[in-house]
Parts: C-alpha cells; structure tokens; sequence
C-alpha cells in the first residue's frame, strides 16, 4: 500500500507542478512574485489527493465495473473539492473570475486524466509481468 501512495503521490506531484506552471503563465503572469510557501501547498495538496486515491485501492476484493466506475467519480469529486478548497484558501484564483475557475477545472482533469492512465499502464504492466510468470512456471 505504500508503494502504491508512493506512486500516486509522485504523479500527482509532477502533473500539479506542470500545470500549475502553465496556470500561473496564463492567469498570473510572468511578473508575479511567488514564496517557497507555494511548493509546500503543492505538497499538501497532493498528498490530500493522493490519500483519496485509496478508494480505489483494495489489494483483497476485486470490484465490479460498476463498483469501480462508482468509485472512480466519488475520488474524481473529492479531487475537485480539495483543489479548489485549496486553491480558494491560498488565492490561487478566485470564483468571480469564471476564467480562473475553468481553468482551474481544467488542470484538475489534466491530473487526474494523466495519474489515471499511468497508474492504469503501470497496473496493466504489473499483470503482464506476473502472468508470464505464471505461465513460465506452468511449463
């Protein structure tokens, strides 16, 4: 279970960094001023969603589709209201700007997009692996 909040949080990690590059790019400017208190947002923000990520995790009970599709948009909702809890709480936008917001928006589905198939290849690469293994063993 470690490695897998290990994984999900490093992911995480990189893709809010990249977008909230390109975030500050196009709603802030190049001549804003940030502190080191933003990374330590980055961080704590992260590690928020990267915890949620447990609903999808169970190494003992195998979903159904449904079971997983489920739980799939109860992370991607709780993904959405600690980033822009967050976001709001440490002014990275605000809600009067419906531009800010859309973007907002828009970079939490690049994330989630993006941590989804990496953890959904990485998952996929794992099974081969292992049922090669299988049939290796089998012979």
């Amino acid at each position: 279970m470690l490695h897998y909040l290990w994984t999900a949080f490093s992911t995480v990690v990189t893709g809010v960094t990249c977008v909230t590059t390109v975030f500050i790019l196009i709603f802030w400017g190049t001549d804003i001023d940030l502190g080191v208190e933003i990374l330590w947002q980055i961080l704590m923000v992260s590690a928020i969603c990267a915890l949620g990520s447990l609903i999808l995790y169970n190494e003992k009970t195998e979903f159904s589709k449904k079971q997983m599709l489920i739980r799939f948009w109860v992370l991607f909702a709780f993904v959405n209201v600690v980033v822009l809890a967050s976001g709001y709480h440490f002014q990275w936008f605000s809600f009067s700007n419906w531009k800010m917001v859309a973007g907002m928006e828009l970079c939490i589905i690049v994330v989630f997009a993006s941590t989804i198939i990496i953890y959904s290849l990485a998952a996929q690469k794992e099974a081969d692996t292992m049922n090669k293994k299988l049939r290796e063993r089998a012979k």
